[in-house]
């Protein structure tokens, strides 16, 4: 699902589109295609990154161990990438980790086919 992704990841890295470091990151916020977010961020830091980043998509996939391996960056667990052809390809492969926007409105839940409806 991911592979063609993760074989981006090196020219990625080579076309110096790879963000590391909170306060860069957010000075670069207004360029940054997207941000991808490690599985093993707590709870609290997810919250301040959906905070800060109103507007750019978050991908959270992976660990940082795996962050290691691809991009050589030790104990990283949030990392931007640059507006630019190969985010958007990079962005495209990781959509089905996406999270949802942190300001999108809760979608009631349908009922199930089947089950009677409530009228009210």
């Amino acid at each position: 699902m991911s592979d063609l992704a993760e074989r981006l990841y090196p020219f990625a890295r080579r076309a110096r589109i790879v963000v590391v470091g909170r306060p860069v990151l957010f000075r670069q916020r207004r360029h940054l295609q997207f941000l991808l977010i490690t599985e093993d961020l707590s709870a609290t830091s997810q919250r301040e990154v959906r905070r800060d980043y109103p507007d750019v998509p978050i991908v959270q996939h992976y660990t940082s161990v795996q962050l290691e391996q691809f991009f050589a960056l030790r104990n990283t667990k949030v990392i931007g990438f640059r507006k630019s052809s190969l985010a958007m390809s990079i962005l495209r492969e990781l959509k089905p980790f996406r999270l949802p926007p942190a300001n999108a409105p809760e979608t009631p839940e349908a009922p199930e086919p089947g089950e009677p409806q409530e009228e009210g």
